[in-house]
């Protein structure tokens, strides 16, 4: 193959090179999996947050059941002092049914606050519940976009590996001068280095060509340069 077409190809590689690097770069998927983590952190800091408050709960209901073990056994100890007959003074009988009546009030009070507590309960936990299966969700949704997009990068690398191997191929039959003098004009051009000649013109900088020049390109395989951008001129043949 003449260096003329080999300089071709070879823009033709750099530029599908070029396009595959930028598809990772700006793959929507990225800015898709972005937004699942974080809602993902969010959600666990909520869970976080969510089962503290229950574990809390439940530390202070069973603190307020020991409480209440306690006022039941109190309550037993003075209705059997109450009725047994142990005791005739009015007096002392007396005393005792206060007592009682202070510890059936406290313990009244403390099962009312002891039923808010266990409703509340009820509810952190399934707010907990409605969180975790969220959160489930959100992850397996995560390790989804995360696998089609390792599957996506691993197709496009498989593609760079291709273009790769045969810019090497190109390398390998061009001169080195030839090669730099390429890579010289990749740089300064901005990737457009070798450029069809249409109706006369360089299809690089748009300028009408000199007669001659464009049938030098036509009929030779030399490098032929624009005289007016330096880009190296092709004619599709």
């Amino acid at each position: 193959m003449a260096t003329l077409e080999l300089l071709y190809q070879l823009e033709k590689l750099d530029k599908e090179d070029k396009g595959l690097k930028k598809s990772i770069e700006e793959d929507d998927i990225v800015g898709e999996i972005n937004i699942l983590k974080e809602a993902v952190l969010s959600i666990k800091k909520d869970w976080s947050q969510k089962n503290k408050e229950v574990e809390d709960l439940k530390h202070q209901i069973k603190e307020e059941e020991f409480k209440d073990a306690r006022l039941i056994r109190k309550e037993k100890d003075y209705q059997q002092q109450l009725y047994s007959g142990a005791t005739s003074n009015p007096k002392e009988l007396q005393k005792l049914q206060e007592k009682l009546d202070t510890t059936l009030e406290s313990k009244k009070e403390l099962e009312d606050e002891l039923l808010e507590l266990m409703l509340e309960l009820e509810a952190k936990e399934d707010e907990l519940l409605s969180l975790r299966e969220n959160l489930d969700s959100k992850q397996e949704e995560l390790i989804k976009l995360e696998e089609d997009y390792q599957e996506g990068n691993t197709k496009i690398n498989q593609e760079l590996d291709r273009v790769n191997s045969a810019k090497e191929d190109i390398f390998d039959k061009l001169e080195d001068e030839m090669i730099s003098k390429y890579e010289d004009l990749y740089r300064r051009k901005r990737g457009r280095v070798v450029v069809e000649v249409s109706d006369g013109y360089c299809m690089g900088c748009r300028m009408l060509l000199p007669v001659n020049l464009v049938e030098e390109v036509k009929s030779s395989e030399e490098i032929v340069y624009c005289e007016n951008c330096g880009r190296i001129l092709y004619w599709r043949r």
